[in-house]
């Protein structure tokens, strides 16, 4: 096809791109691809990713921006169309009306309006800034902003082309009067003007318009007290950077000033006083910190770091959130130890910012031991971004509880959110303002999942409002069919915010009827906690909210929504997030400390479950013996034996990746697996999922 002349289209599934975490691979796969001769187009086979990315907006505002035609489809039938009529109307000295007249008006065509500054048109290299496709006169609107780098005069010309793209000879062209262009102004510092900032830098200076480069030297931008620096231009030469040789001095207010001899490329000089007229400067000002010479400190913690009777759930993850930020590079498997006894514990983490903080999450990468005790050490190796490292080991003793999981249920890990409404599809929502919305994040994650995204919770409350409720709705799909009973614990990892509003879970009741009072409510959590947590709602001790049920979980239960208010000293304004969403069954091994290990056989669920990709199973065994533990299809053919021999007594945990005894990928559905000793048989079921 391609030696043919025929039209050729590339690019790889987005979903590839998804699945592998490089989406923003986007763009340069589109501009390499621009490179290649015979390419006309591009395809993605991924409507259902652009939709949950929202892509389409910021594609066509981005590396799709430009408007652009087809070529004429080779050995075609059609025959050019006559030429069209264009008529250009002044409406003021920034805005010209496009009058267009078909040459054809008794079959729909294509037109491209094309804008120049030649004496003559090029239908091959000029710029459109219109495509329509229409049988009637139409017209559009070329709009300036008075920001553009070019201030001369344009010409216009439209041509029609047919079905085939065959394109008729260009309308004469009409030409404007001189577009104005504004001089430049400065529209935005960092650090910001009267800012206090780190000794660190650098220091960037946004302009409105595309600057000469050549009049912007250290000669024209002074600072006061002097710095040695080295200038860089990015964001097609509107965005200078000062990049410092060495750290501002502490506690010292520095001044900036940009004299009026900078110009754009136009020879426009600075507005600095953004009065519409050229020729003055423009200053701010800002102040460093006091010196740093202190390290890291743990600022917030779901453990006690003073204490020795820290209680976590197996399934829990360890968070600690530092009083600064903290050199990344810095946390790493030599700075932080979970150790059991004298054995390290493997960890996945997740490392993020808030307010000025770092916030570091841990995750064991098998499920903790009940009733066993950990110690979490972080170390003096650990820095702040100016090297100052925390003064000593911090040590963190941990027991965890006697609960095991007997079943897990997983309700939505968010790898998508097209099953939730946006907050203000909810007539029980009042009290938000723009900026509420429901999306994804792949910044944002439980550590140790996959895919690594979660769902984010943006609220604006409206302070002005009387009242205020946040129903995050779950419209549909799978996690609507996932039912459960009050015998189960509601859980949800919860990224918090620290911001002092409230959230609780909501279930509908008595499933399959459906009815305004049949919805309750979990009691408030007062989100006072930074970073990821484990939140539960035991269904069958914990008690039932106030909203307008009956505050009885009586029957067959699914999730209605998230929800949050206003708390009485609570932020306007934040963001939460949402990953591992599940329903739980928990088992207390036992009430004597001395007794933990159970006196006979026990198997669990397999851990997640549903699963994609890998499975845990856990199993205990009250003494030394031969056990066999081996996966079946549903039709009892054997699929893998996972674990089998002499085994020690207590617990033990294994792996299935969802592959077969010749390493071959399995099938989704549902799966046995069984484990026997001499005398007894123990068998669960699980379901996996691609």
């Amino acid at each position: 096809g391609i030696e043919s002349g025929q039209l050729f289209s590339v690019g790889p599934g987005s979903y590839m791109l998804d699945n592998y975490n490089a989406w923003n691979n986007h763009p340069s796969i589109i501009n390499t691809c621009r490179t290649i001769s015979w390419v006309d187009g591009y395809q993605f086979f991924s409507s259902e990713q652009w939709d949950y990315y929202d892509y389409w907006n910021y594609a066509g505002d981005s590396f799709f921006n430009s408007r652009v035609k087809i070529r004429p489809i080779i050995n075609n039938d059609g025959v050019a169309p006559d030429q069209p009529g264009l008529f250009l109307t002044k409406i003021d000295s920034l805005t010209y009306s496009l009058a267009v007249t078909p040459s054809d008006t008794t079959q729909d065509n294509w037109f491209a309006i094309y804008r120049f500054i030649d004496d003559s048109i090029s239908v091959s290299e000029d710029e459109i800034i219109h495509i329509q496709f229409d049988n009637v006169s139409f017209t559009i609107d070329d709009e300036f902003d008075g920001l553009q780098d070019y201030n001369g005069q344009y010409s216009y010309s439209v041509t029609q082309l047919d079905r085939y793209w065959n394109e008729s000879v260009p309308s004469i062209p009409s030409i404007s009067d001189s577009i104005p262009s504004f001089p430049p102004t400065v529209i935005g510092t960092n650090p910001a003007d009267s800012a206090v900032i780190d000794v660190s830098g650098p220091l960037q200076i946004q302009f409105s318009k595309t600057m000469d480069i050549e009049s912007v030297n250290n000669s024209s931008v002074i600072v006061s007290p002097s710095v040695s620096s080295t200038m860089t231009w990015s964001d097609s030469n509107h965005l200078l950077t000062l990049h410092l040789s060495d750290n501002l001095d502490y506690d010292t207010e520095y001044f900036i000033t940009l004299e009026s001899s900078i110009v754009d490329i136009n020879d426009a000089p600075l507005d600095g006083n953004m009065d519409g007229v050229g020729g003055d400067a423009y200053s701010y000002n800002f102040l460093t910190v006091e010196e740093d010479i202190h390290g890291p400190a743990v600022y917030q913690s779901n453990i006690d770091f003073q204490s020795d009777n820290n209680l976590l759930d197996i399934h829990d993850v360890i968070t600690i959130v530092f009083d600064e930020i903290v050199n990344q590079t810095t946390l790493s498997e030599s700075t932080v130890n979970l150790y059991k006894e004298d054995s390290a514990v493997m960890y996945d983490t997740h490392v993020s910012e808030h307010n000025d903080k770092t916030v570091l999450t841990i995750r064991p990468v098998e499920s903790l031991l009940p009733i066993t005790d950990y110690e979490l050490v972080l170390s003096s190796g650990i820095e702040d971004m100016l090297g100052n490292p925390i003064p000593a080991d911090i040590l963190g003793n941990i027991q965890t509880t006697q609960y095991e999981y007997s079943e897990i249920y997983i309700i939505d890990n968010f790898d998508n959110i097209n099953n939730w409404w946006q907050p203000s599809g909810s007539g029980s929502t009042v009290g938000l303002l723009a900026g509420t919305e429901f999306a994804s994040s792949n910044s944002f994650y439980l550590p140790g999942t996959s895919p690594q995204r979660s769902a984010k919770l943006s609220y604006v409350w409206d302070l002005g409002s009387p009242d205020h409720l946040l129903r995050e709705y779950l419209s549909g799909g799978p996690p609507r069919d996932v039912h459960f009973n009050s015998s189960f614990i509601l859980q949800c990892y919860v990224y918090g915010d620290g911001s002092y509003n409230l959230f609780r879970f909501c279930v509908d009741d008595h499933v399959p009827d459906a009815a305004a009072a049949y919805h309750e409510v979990s009691d408030w959590y007062l989100i006072d906690w930074i970073g990821w947590r484990l939140i539960e709602w035991d269904l069958g001790t914990d008690p039932v909210g106030t909203w307008i049920g009956n505050g009885l979980l009586e029957g067959t239960l699914r999730i209605d929504s998230f929800q949050m208010t206003l708390g009485e000293s609570g932020t306007s304004e934040g963001a939460i997030y949402f990953d591992n969403f599940r329903v739980v069954i928990k088992n207390i091994l036992s009430t004597d400390d001395e007794l933990f290990i159970p006196d006979k056989i026990v198997l669990s669920q397999n851990y997640p479950n549903p699963f994609n990709a890998d499975t845990w199973i856990k199993y205990y065994i009250p003494s030394s013996q031969d056990i066999d533990l081996t996966v079946y299809n549903i039709l009892g053919r054997r699929i893998i034996r996972l674990d089998h021999g002499y085994k020690e007594p207590g617990l033990h945990q294994v792996r299935w990746n969802g592959k077969n005894s010749k390493n071959g990928t399995v099938s989704s559905g549902v799966y046995i697996y069984l484990l026997k000793n001499d005398n007894i048989i123990k068998r669960k079921r699980m379901i996996l999922l691609k």
